[in-house]
């Protein structure tokens, strides 16, 4: 192998893995909400990273092994992550490369996310912000626990990009226009985490009974600021779908497939709030809400100059 190839090889194996730990992390992730959903975040105790103060836990409780393998499958993301930043690192020490040393600096950026999701876990289980908490303490750290969610999820979409097309300089950060929109949506899935926490601590028995507790001033303060999600998700959403050739050079392909999830997500962020939050309603939205910011990201970072449609090299 001479070392073109070793090179093309080496972008090609970056960018594999890269799509691996995307999917990995999404599921992860979507794991984790259904670990808080179902009230089983205190499935292990306090103890972390060991479940129950053990390895392999025995506990009968169905909660202690739906949170045990979410820490499974964090655990293996983690180690996966690991492994792709030192095989860019150690691509970038043999060959010195401008590409090599943009994709060390997405790489380093999601092991340090990683690093600090797992620090943010490991917190909501050593302070008991879990289970049946109600503590505002809690709806914090899971929104910062969501924020650093968001910006691994955009670590991770740099390297795919970076190593999908190395010879076009993937931007770290978005253009003015672009972070607009990516602080807009950060925000709104900030209230988003506080909406799903409220539904989950204190679910209405009716709609009509739902909306009386939002605007009660006697409701708990989570309660009273639900509402703001689907108000302010609802509004920006419309602006967005009828400006987002404004503010990123997106393809008349991209463009409709991005519109095709956002209006999906608007149904069925409406769907759940209708049928009272189950289960699957609040799973599915957060899916498509990554995937919206996947996307955003995506869009953000990419010279605008080219297309998504531009095969990798």
């Amino acid at each position: 192998m001479n070392a073109r190839e070793e090179k093309t090889f080496s972008f090609r194996a970056i960018s594999r893995g890269s799509v691996l730990l995307l999917v990995v992390c999404l599921f992860v992730v979507l794991w984790g909400a259904f670990v808080r959903f179902s009230r089983s975040g205190d499935g292990c105790g306090t103890s972390w990273p060991l479940c129950e103060g053990a390895v392999i836990p025995t506990s009968p409780h169905i909660a202690t092994w739906i949170e045990y393998a979410h820490r499974i499958s964090s655990g293996l993301f983690g180690i996966g992550v690991l492994a792709l930043f030192l095989f860019v690192f150690f691509r970038k020490r043999s060959e010195a490369s401008p590409i090599l040393s943009r994709l060390f600096l997405f790489a380093a950026g999601a092991l340090f996310f990683t690093v600090t999701e797992g620090l943010i876990g490991a917190g909501l289980v050593h302070y008991e912000l879990v289970g049946d908490n109600t503590s505002f303490q809690r709806a914090l750290w899971l929104m910062g626990h969501l924020g650093n969610t968001l910006l691994l999820f955009a670590a991770l979409t740099g390297l795919l990009l970076q190593s999908t097309f190395p010879h076009h300089k993937i931007r770290f950060f978005p253009t003015k226009s672009g972070g607009v929109v990516l602080g807009a949506f950060f925000g709104i899935a900030l209230l988003g985490s506080l909406a799903s926490l409220s539904n989950t601590l204190y679910p209405s028995q009716s709609l009509a009974g739902g909306l009386a507790q939002d605007l009660s001033s006697d409701s708990p303060l989570l309660v009273r600021l639900r509402i703001l999600h689907p108000l302010i998700a609802s509004a920006l959403s419309l602006v967005f779908l009828f400006g987002m050739r404004s503010f990123f050079a997106f393809s008349a392909v991209s463009a409709r497939w991005l519109s095709v999830i956002v209006i999906g997500n608007i149904g069925v962020g409406a769907m759940t709030l209708l049928l009272l939050s189950p289960l699957w309603g609040k799973v599915t939205h957060l899916f498509l809400a990554d995937l919206i910011w996947l996307q955003l990201v995506a869009a953000s970072l990419f010279p605008s100059h080219h297309h998504e449609e531009q095969q990798p090299t």
